[in-house]
């Protein structure tokens, strides 16, 4: 019998797109230029939280801790830098407006795996 779809059921295919750095309600709104975008250092790495306000921003950027020698963030507006508070030891301040950049690129369109990718998948 052939080997396909309906013969193996789910196959799991490595299309090599990247995950996105933020889920997609958090993406269309740190991408919003009328808000605030606090490019922080957390727990798990560099995270963009968004606000409304400069105010509010800033008192979050002011509350950060030291993560693993490390802290602060960078508030940008309509793309600009606007405030920061960085004590950094390993991170350069560029990484935080490349994240801020990288994370509100919109997805880019999966390809739909062709029969022979598919089965490739299957037989490796």
């Amino acid at each position: 019998r052939d080997i396909d779809t309906a013969f193996v059921g789910a196959v799991f295919y490595n299309d090599g797109a990247e995950e996105p750095l933020l889920p997609e309600d958090r993406r269309v709104k740190a991408a919003m230029p009328e808000l605030f975008q606090l490019v922080y250092l957390g727990d798990v790495g560099l995270d963009i939280k968004t606000f409304d306000t400069l105010d509010g921003a800033k008192e979050k950027m002011n509350s950060l801790e030291d993560v693993y020698g490390e802290l602060g963030g960078i508030i940008f507006h309509d793309g600009r830098q606007v405030a920061e508070r960085l004590e950094l030891k390993y991170m350069q301040k560029s990484d935080f407006q490349d994240y801020l950049h990288r994370a509100t690129q919109p997805p880019a369109p999966k390809p739909e795996p062709s029969e022979d990718a598919l089965r490739t998948a299957v037989k490796d």
